[in-house]
């Protein structure tokens, strides 16, 4: 099932990634929330505020709450760091680690398995892109 949230998220993330330079901009007064994130520049993707900001807008999207916003950017960057660690070491980033990290995901939090694959999609869509054909 957090498979499908992971395809989900990421079909939202890429959503995001396409923008006009004549889209509509809404004015910050509006009581409409965004439904998607708007990324000025891939660039912004890869590090920094930016990064984070889409990482947790994701998780606001997918319905995922979370008590501590640093801890819940922290374990963001480690989904990415423990795929970019396996694929390092000559394993192969598939189901089986994401399974693995699913279960580091559920075990003392307050996440379940199906926020825990929202989460990785959150993830890989903001931190690591690069794993985004995990979604698939």
């Amino acid at each position: 099932m957090y498979r499908i949230a992971i395809g989900i998220v990421l079909l939202i993330l890429a959503a995001g990634c396409e923008r006009t330079e004549d889209a509509q901009v809404l004015p910050s007064t509006t009581s409409r929330k965004p439904i998607k994130p708007v990324i000025p520049r891939i660039t912004d993707l890869l590090d920094g505020p930016a990064a984070e900001n889409l990482y947790i807008s994701t998780l606001q999207q997918a319905g995922v709450r979370f008590q501590d916003r640093p801890r819940t950017v922290s374990m963001g960057r480690t989904v990415c760091a423990s795929l970019q660690t396996n694929t390092v070491l000559g394993a192969t980033a598939d189901s089986s680690l994401l399974d693995h990290i699913s279960d580091r995901i559920t075990m003392g939090t307050e996440f379940t398995v199906d926020q825990s694959g929202a989460i990785i999609g959150a993830s890989i869509g903001a931190f690591c892109p690069e794993f985004s054909y995990l979604g698939n």
